[in-house]
C-alpha cells in the first residue's frame, strides 16, 4: 500500500508481505506440537516421556507436552538410553550419531537433540509411526 508523505512524496509499504509472512509463521507454530521446538537450523529438540519394560518398543503419544516412547529395554545401566536413541534413530530414518540426549539421563523425562533434520521432516515421521488411533487426532500439517 502507499501513503501520502508531506506534499507529493509517496511512501509505499510491504505491510501485507509480513503480514503473511506473520500467519505462516503461527500456522506451522500451531500445528506443531510444542514437544518439537527448533533450535537452530535442521537442529531439532524433542521431549520425550519413556516407558521401559514394554513388550516391544513403539511410540505411545504425541501431544504438546511430550512424545510418548515405550521402550523394551529395562531402566538399567543406561540400557533404555541406549535403546531409546536406537529406536528413534530407526522411526526417523538418521544414524544414530545425529541423536543425542540432552537431559533425563536417569528420569522418564528426557530431552532428546536431532541433528542434520528439519522440524517437518521429524514431525511427518513421528506421526506416520504412530499407532492408528491416535492419527485421527492430528490436524493437516500446513508449513
Amino acid at each position: 500500500y502507499q501513503r501520502r508523505v508531506r506534499g507529493s512524496k509517496t511512501e509505499t509499504s510491504s505491510r501485507k508481505a509480513s503480514t503473511l509472512v506473520t500467519m505462516s509463521v503461527s500456522l506451522t507454530k500451531t500445528l506443531v506440537p510444542k514437544c518439537l521446538q527448533l533450535l537452530r537450523e535442521k537442529t531439532v529438540q524433542i521431549h520425550c516421556k519413556v516407558k521401559p519394560n514394554a513388550k516391544q518398543s513403539s511410540l505411545t503419544e504425541l501431544n504438546d507436552e511430550v512424545l510418548g516412547v515405550a521402550l523394551h529395554a529395562a531402566p538399567r545401566k543406561g540400557e533404555a538410553n541406549e535403546e531409546l536413541v536406537d529406536y528413534l534413530a530407526t522411526v526417523l530414518g538418521v544414524k544414530k550419531k545425529q541423536i543425542s540426549l540432552a537431559k533425563g539421563a536417569k528420569g522418564r523425562s528426557k530431552v532428546i537433540v536431532v541433528n542434520d533434520v528439519t522440524l517437518e521432516e521429524v514431525h511427518n515421521k513421528l506421526i506416520n509411526s504412530l499407532p492408528v488411533s491416535y492419527t485421527h487426532l492430528t490436524l493437516p500439517t500446513i508449513y
